[in-house]
């Protein structure tokens, strides 16, 4: 069974516990600190996933420190859920012009798109999209494969910002280390792409195959990095759970939906707006709910049967 990554990070932490002993680069050291550096308040997390000082053996040589950001060998996403403060940092300078053009792009990659699914007989045109969903809206990310809705490759310009993060908001680059901060913390020097398990030792994760200096990782990744938007979904049929955990939590979205009843039936609005992008998933749930009471439907034990669509909207069948 694949692990996740945040089982995937809490290998590497206990594989560097303190007092444990390792070789780097023919030296040997012992662990001081080990931890996940974290950041001074709200706003997302540093890059950094592991932050290691370790004090070596021989006399005259500094403490070591690497500060490691860790990729399973699965790794797909490498901005995942990104919001405001993410873009901003990625694109810097061209924000505004950047996302505009992707927010002009927008309707027609999106426009034709099921957004519904209520369990019709033929064929099933998006597999992701599952019996009761209805999309909130798509969510901007950026990933190593091109696929779900693609504005296509991140320019290369943007690469370095992406996974050094030269314009990291300082509460993520200034991370907290065992709750002190130590600056440039939230910064990684390594990346290292390798699935952990109980029997992994530090052999193989500083083999260099694996473990990459940044700079390599991103000589050898550079090419890969896509922009797209994946959909977040609403799962109407989940009664067994809350009202914000049928769709993933709160969520920033690049493009929303707006749902409204419109003549007996369910409509919904397409909204591409600069001044709307990555607004959260809150208003287009609670405008899916609302517009689904007024049709008389109980949002906690759904009907699909009872749905009835508006000609513009894209259904999941055919």
């Amino acid at each position: 069974m694949p692990i996740s990554a945040q089982e995937n990070e809490r290998k590497l932490l206990e594989l560097f516990s303190p007092g444990t002993r390792f070789t780097f680069d023919g030296i040997e050291y012992e662990s001081k600190i080990s931890d996940k550096p974290k950041s001074q308040g709200a706003g997302g997390e540093p890059i950094t996933d592991l932050y290691l000082e370790a004090k070596p053996a021989k006399e005259k040589v500094d403490n070591l420190i690497l500060k490691i950001s860790l990729k399973k060998t699965s790794w797909e996403f490498i901005k995942n859920h990104m919001q405001k403060s993410d873009a901003e940092e990625l694109f810097f300078d061209d924000y505004n012009s950047v996302i505009k053009n992707y927010i002009e792009n927008s309707y027609d990659l999106l426009k034709d798109l099921p957004v519904v699914d209520l369990g019709y007989d033929g064929e099933i045109i998006n597999k992701k999209l599952q019996t009761g969903g209805f999309t909130l809206g798509w969510e901007m990310m950026v990933t190593k494969k091109d696929r779900y809705e693609s504005f296509g490759q991140l320019p290369g310009k943007y690469v370095n910002e992406l996974v050094l993060g030269e314009h990291l908001q300082k509460n993520r680059r200034n991370a907290k280390v065992k709750g002190k901060v130590i600056p440039e913390s939230g910064i990684p020097t390594y990346v290292l792409t390798k699935n952990l398990d109980e029997n992994s030792t530090f052999e193989e994760a500083f083999n260099e195959k694996v473990m990459l200096p940044i700079e390599k990782f991103m000589e050898k990744y550079q090419n890969y990095f896509h922009v797209i938007l994946k959909a977040n979904n609403y799962r109407s049929l989940r009664n067994d759970k809350s009202s914000k955990g049928r769709c993933d939590g709160s969520r920033p979205l690049f493009i929303q939906n707006r749902w409204f009843v419109k003549n007996g039936c369910l409509d919904r609005e397409l909204i591409c707006d600069f001044d709307k992008a990555f607004d959260r998933n809150d208003q287009s749930r609670e405008s899916l709910e609302d517009a689904l009471e007024q049709l008389g439907i109980d949002i906690r034990n759904v009907e699909l049967e009872k749905v009835k669509l508006c000609d513009g909207v894209p259904e999941n069948h055919q």
